[in-house]
This record gives C-alpha cells, structure tokens and sequence, in this order.
C-alpha cells in the first residue's frame, strides 16, 4: 500500500470524479453503469491507507464544490455506502479514528459499523479487536442504539472469525469479552 503522494493525488481525484459522477446519475434514475461506477468506488477506497481514507472520507463529506444540497447529500450517502463495503482493515481503523474524532454523525456510524463488519475480508483478530475498542469506545457508549449496533457488529466479527480460526486463544479471548461485555 505504499504509494507516492502523487499517486495518492491522483486515486484521490479519480474517487471524487467517481462520486460525482454516481450522485449526477442519481437524479431521474439510476444508470445502468451506476453499479460498475460503485464497484469502482470500492475498488480505489481499498488501495488506501487507514489515514488516506480518513482524508478523502473528511474532503468529501466537506467539500463545498457540490452544485447542489440535494448532490451533496447523494454523495455523501454514496461515500458512506462505498466506505461501508471497503472491508478493508484500514477501513476499520479509519472509521474508529473517525468517530473518536467525531467526524461521523449518528446517522452514519451504525451504516459504517454494519457493513464493514460483515464486507471485512479476512476477519482477523486484529480487526476484531479493533471493533471491540470501537464498541468500547466513550462515543459509543453515549447512545444506546450506537451501542447495539456496535456490539452487534464486534459479535458479527467474533463469528465470523471463529469460523476460520476455531481455537485459537485470540478467538477464544475475543468470544470471552463479547460475553462478559454483554451480561454485564
């Protein structure tokens, strides 16, 4: 994933031409490239780095050279839809620097949470530990249903991972503070 600045520059223009171009074609109906448009979308937000992600994420939902609210709003539920199905461990550690950071609204966190917790590929105790700080994080705590998802997605994570690593001691670690987590 080491990539020079300018071809971060470049990956970074062509996701927000991406975007652009998906929330355009959103208007009357959707095209029929719309969804090869998306997989694209997906395809460049997995070659970023965890902080990559975090800048584009941040410039996108920012950006002020929308034409309308109602395009603005389009992409910035395409970017949290694309972001969602990264499944990328970066992706994970960019969501969690984001809600830490409050960058995300409550709208859009559990949208993030869900579906990076099943679009994560592998599932890797790494990964599911970092969901499991996210659960335990004090911003999610805050809010009851912010809380239910996150739990619901680390426990998403826990079983997919134990499908693959059946008794491992990371996996059986992580089952064991799912459990506690939700019987106290």
């Amino acid at each position: 994933r080491e990539q020079s600045q300018e071809s971060f520059v470049e990956r970074k223009e062509k996701i927000t031409r991406l975007c652009d171009e998906l929330s355009r074609g959103q208007k009357e109906t959707i095209s029929e490239e719309a969804p090869k448009t998306f997989i694209k979308l997906v395809i460049e937000l997995r070659q970023l780095s965890a902080e990559q992600l975090k800048e584009v994420y941040q410039e996108l939902k920012s950006s002020k050279e929308q034409t309308t609210k109602e395009q603005d709003s389009e992409t910035r539920k395409l970017l949290v839809d694309a972001f969602s199905m990264t499944g990328t461990e970066d992706a994970l550690k960019a969501v969690k620097e984001l809600i830490d950071d409050k960058k995300t609204t409550e709208g859009e966190t559990p949208k993030l949470l869900a579906g990076l917790s099943l679009s994560i590929n592998p599932t890797t105790p790494e990964g599911t530990g970092i969901m499991l700080e996210i659960a335990k994080s004090k911003q999610i705590a805050e809010n009851k249903e912010l809380r239910k998802t996150a739990w619901l997605a680390f426990g998403t994570m826990v079983h997919r991972m134990k499908r693959k690593h059946h008794k491992k001691a990371e996996t059986i670690q992580l089952k064991r503070e799912y459990a506690r987590q939700l019987l106290s």
